[in-house]
């Protein structure tokens, strides 16, 4: 599948995306539930910045859960060059209170169920 990925931040770089475009990659495989997110499902905004606070204000995210970390998931409605993909992920390990940034990404995976996304044709 062809995820049109890009890191968080755009300009990290090929050696320092390479961690988090296969952590993104490992996730997309997952069969993850999510549900739409309430404003107290959010991280403050210092954990994962502005783009995520945005999602926050405006109701425009959705969270998941694993044994292992919660995920946030934001759905921009502005994308594209030069704004990022459509897709942001990001996930806080529940072990040591970690947080991740997995990359901005322009289809979400088809084994994902978002409430009211179609899933593009990945390809």
């Amino acid at each position: 599948m062809i995820f049109g990925w890009e890191p968080i931040p755009w300009k990290l770089g090929f050696l320092g995306s390479r961690r988090l475009k296969q952590g993104f990659l490992e996730r997309s495989t997952l069969p993850l539930d999510w549900r739409a997110a309430t404003e107290s499902d959010w991280p403050p905004v210092e954990a994962l910045g502005d783009d995520f606070d945005w999602a926050r204000r405006t109701g425009t995210g959705f969270v998941a859960e694993r044994d292992e970390e919660n995920l946030f998931l934001i759905h921009r409605d502005w994308f594209g060059w030069p704004d990022p993909p459509e897709w942001g992920l990001a996930s806080r390990s529940k072990a040591d209170g970690s947080w991740y940034l997995w990359g901005s990404f322009d289809a979400v995976p088809e084994n994902w169920k978002v409430p009211e996304v179609a899933h593009a044709q990945n390809h």
